[in-house]
């Protein structure tokens, strides 16, 4: 009976472990937060990363066109409106880094609001 239990709670421990990994497969790191702006990077390509930063604003009701341009090794969406910056940008190590930066002054508020924007990302990606 010991040995079934052990067994069972092994299992269960490593298919958590992968549900865990795969999840994060994206994300090649977690949230970094420094002097209001909150960074993470992605495993995928400046194109893929850029349609789930729009895809991801316009979850959060940002008004951002669907079409928004970007260069070929970066792109920057500026909503004054709502003191947002987002910054995605192609690294030659082979990921693409989202920054955003949330009002001016680092407060827990703009902490979460730049926090939501990199999840709603790394959840389309």
């Amino acid at each position: 009976m010991f040995k079934l239990l052990s067994a069972l709670a092994l299992l269960s421990l490593s298919t958590s472990c992968v549900a865990i990994v795969a999840a994060g497969a994206a994300a090649v790191g977690y949230i970094k937060y420094t002097e209001n702006e909150a960074s993470m990077d992605f495993e995928a390509d400046l194109d893929d990363t850029w349609e789930a930063t729009i895809d991801a604003l316009r979850d959060l009701e940002y008004q951002v066109n669907k079409d928004y341009p970007h260069g070929t090794t970066e792109g920057e969406i500026d909503l004054a409106d709502r003191e947002t910056n987002v910054k995605v940008e192609l690294h030659p190590e082979g990921f693409t880094r989202v920054r955003v930066r949330v009002g001016t002054f680092e407060t827990d508020d703009h902490k979460r609001r730049a926090e939501l924007i990199l999840k709603g990302i790394q959840e389309r990606l």
